[in-house]
């Protein structure tokens, strides 16, 4: 009975490592045009960031009724003031995963499970439109 099951239980494991590759070689394509595209990225202080982006926040705040410096303050803590992976290279601040309806790209990394889908954005500010539209 178990040698029945060794052959199985090795293909399962061969096909998981294939697609987690999938998911890694989507990453390095994303991260490969996210620094061609900035390739003078410069590390942001939290007071960078706020002087950055609350003009975004602002208009966010505008538009949906959430306060820019809730805003601000969930892009602080989410991605670390900008200098997360997931900032740098999917332009995405906080930390909104992809769901059945998405139809964007996905950067994908370990989180509450291995491998989780994470919502690419063209630029920060689209980030910021999502997160209120998420919200509202």
């Amino acid at each position: 009975m178990t040698r029945n099951i060794l052959p199985f239980v090795f293909l399962i494991l061969i096909l998981s490592a294939c697609s987690s590759r999938k998911y890694s070689k989507n990453n390095k394509q994303i991260e490969k045009a996210a620094t061609k595209a900035n390739p003078d990225y410069k590390s942001r202080t939290t007071l960078n960031y706020i002087d950055e982006f609350k003009g975004v926040a602002i208009e966010e705040m505008n538009g949906y009724g959430i306060p820019a410096s809730i805003t601000l303050a969930q892009g602080i803590i989410e991605s670390g003031s900008g200098n997360s992976s997931l900032a740098r290279f999917a332009n995405n601040h906080f930390g909104i995963k992809c769901t059945s309806d998405w139809k964007g790209k996905g950067y994908f990394k370990d989180d509450d499970q291995a491998n989780d889908c994470f919502r690419v954005y063209k630029d920060a500010r689209e980030s910021f439109k999502d997160h209120s539209e998420f919200l509202k």
